[in-house]
């Protein structure tokens, strides 16, 4: 039997890590980060002894873990180069694990994925941008999706409800535990996720100067922008846009395709995608979530090709499945 070579992974990984060291760099000469400026000052106020009123300022929509890493992360904001590759080299990095858990050490899918990430500016765009939520709840979702499917759902609520301290969108992942065996068990999940995102933001909320949820977006992107462009709506909008996303990410799919190996996929990127096709926004950034979670479905895929053919057939017939293997 011939023996695959050791460290291709790791020297895939490597290089993406220079790539995004060098693009790191680059970008750390044109940083217009005001997310990152207006975060990593209330993330300072966090962790000082004045964290009481870290959500004191409206335009502070991130949940405190968002603000604790954005806070550490600015004391290096005298040294952007620096502050470039800790903030790039961190998703990097989060990436390549999150890969490596789905994948394997099977070095091609992961190339794949890896260039499909530099070239999408997932790696640069929490530097740039200040958003670090983004990338880091792809890969929340996708732990938390498979635990949820093979019944660890206290697990997946924990998954899901840490990513909403980093951003409260990241609730949106309780459509995951749609995966677990039977409603009960996804509920007993759903309401861990809830729980642990009450603890993180009870404290600011009931002792301190909390006006997060006083800020008005406008409506300047999806379907609304149609109806009512401009317009300024707050919290209540956000609520229902989180209902919809929910109702068929994980009611109308999650639990149609819980059986499927690759939902653990296709769960977590519905969520991200239905979100977004009804956000009355529309930023390009937060389309980094479902595109992290497709480069590792798509890494996942391509080492599994064999076992795609095997369902393929006789379902789609030999016709689809030989396609596949000529491809």
């Amino acid at each position: 039997m011939r023996l695959p070579r050791p460290g291709k992974f790791e020297l895939v990984a490597a290089v993406f890590l220079a790539v995004t060291a060098v693009a790191a760099v680059r970008s750390a000469h044109g940083w217009t980060g005001a997310d990152f400026r207006i975060y990593g000052i209330s993330g300072e106020t966090m962790l000082s002894g004045a964290w009481l009123h870290a959500y004191a300022n409206p335009i502070v929509q991130a949940g405190p873990l968002e603000l604790g890493l954005d806070g550490t992360l600015y004391r290096l904001s005298r040294w952007p180069v620096a502050q470039a590759l800790v903030s790039d080299l961190l998703i990097a990095l989060l990436f390549v694990v999150a890969v490596r858990v789905f994948v394997g050490r099977k070095a091609l899918p992961l190339a794949v994925a890896c260039a499909g990430a530099v070239a999408l500016g997932i790696v640069t765009n929490p530097y740039t941008l200040g958003h670090f939520a983004e990338p880091i709840a792809a890969v929340l979702w996708l732990f938390a999706a498979r635990d949820a499917q093979r019944g660890r759902v206290l697990r997946a609520g924990v998954l899901v409800g840490i990513s909403a301290g980093f951003e409260p969108f990241g609730i949106l992942g309780i459509a995951v535990l749609a995966l677990a065996p039977d409603l009960r068990a996804a509920v007993r999940g759903a309401a861990v996720a809830a729980g642990v995102l009450a603890l993180q933001f009870a404290p600011f909320a009931l002792g301190g100067h909390f006006d997060m949820l006083q800020y008005q977006w406008h409506v300047t992107g999806g379907p609304l922008r149609f109806v009512i462009p401009g317009r300024r709506f707050g919290w209540p909008l956000r609520v229902l846009q989180a209902a919809i996303t929910l109702a068929i990410a994980g009611l109308l799919i999650g639990r149609r395709v819980r059986w499927v190996g690759a939902a653990v996929f296709i769960v977590p990127a519905a969520a991200a995608i239905v979100r977004l096709s009804i956000d009355p926004m529309g930023t390009y950034y937060y389309w980094d979530t479902p595109l992290v979670i497709e480069l590792v479905g798509l890494a996942a895929a391509l080492a599994n090709l064999d076992a795609i053919r095997a369902w393929l057939g006789p379902r789609f017939g030999d016709v689809a499945a030989d396609g596949l293997a000529g491809s």
